[in-house]
């Protein structure tokens, strides 16, 4: 609450371009067709802390440019002074790689070395006597380490990226340290099928990102989702 209060002055010159307030750092986003660009932007935030006796630790500070995936002209502007431009970011834990493309592969290796590394670790707990209770430490920090906010980047993953996750299951399968293995898109569907149920009550958070209403034929009223089924096969969205 305090530091709500503290920064509440701490606003950029455009509306435009929002600042997501964290607790111990913030993220300035600045569209390509803004009013007021990053330089000058950046400059204004500058300002902020020497009037309330902090500093921005520049050696932290990055600048991260986000383009089309695929896009052939890569106009990359100037960096800021004393700022490096990056092609990945740590932004909390949700997106613990975020990339210039909106690419998910560093955030997939990075779950898929922890879950081996942990793998690893649970083996030697049930060589020590765990047995019992080892899948119940499997579901603990490798399972809801692989579905913490999957919603949120499951629809980017690839065909590689399931055969891998797949495949981590069934090592533990092999190695009794988990009971059941559903596969990653069961897994998927099961989470969005939930968040769905989840966001169509009207007090929740993203209730009014869903499209409008319908009735259909019996009366009932329904919601149109459009998504895009994953073929592994084909490597498609």
């Amino acid at each position: 609450m305090l530091f709500v209060v503290y920064a509440m002055d701490f606003k950029p010159i455009s509306e435009h371009n929002p600042i997501i307030k964290y607790a111990d750092d913030s993220t300035l986003l600045v569209a390509e067709k803004s009013p007021v660009d990053v330089a000058t932007e950046f400059g204004h935030l500058e300002d902020w802390p020497g009037r309330n006796k902090l500093t921005i630790n520049k050696d932290k500070t990055v600048e991260l440019i986000f383009r089309r995936p695929k896009s052939r002209h890569r106009l990359t502007p100037a960096p800021l002074p004393c700022i490096n431009q990056v092609e990945e970011v740590k932004l909390l834990d949700v997106y613990r790689y975020l990339t210039n493309s909106f690419s998910s592969t560093a955030y997939v290796n990075n779950l898929l070395t922890i879950g081996n590394q942990r793998l690893f670790l649970l083996s030697q707990l049930k060589n020590q006597g765990l047995a019992l209770s080892v899948h119940i430490v499997y579901q603990a920090i490798i399972q809801s380490k692989i579905i913490y906010a999957l919603p949120a980047f499951a629809r980017q993953l690839t065909a590689m990226d399931i055969t891998c996750f797949d495949a981590l299951a069934r090592k533990a399968k092999r190695r009794g340290l988990a009971k059941t293995i559903p596969s990653m898109l069961e897994i998927i569907e099961d989470h969005d099928e939930s968040l769905f149920k989840r966001i169509r009550d009207p007090s929740h958070c993203l209730h009014h990102l869903l499209p409008p209403v319908r009735p259909n034929i019996i009366g009932r009223l329904r919601f149109r989702l459009l998504m895009t089924p994953l073929h592994p096969a084909s490597n498609k969205f």
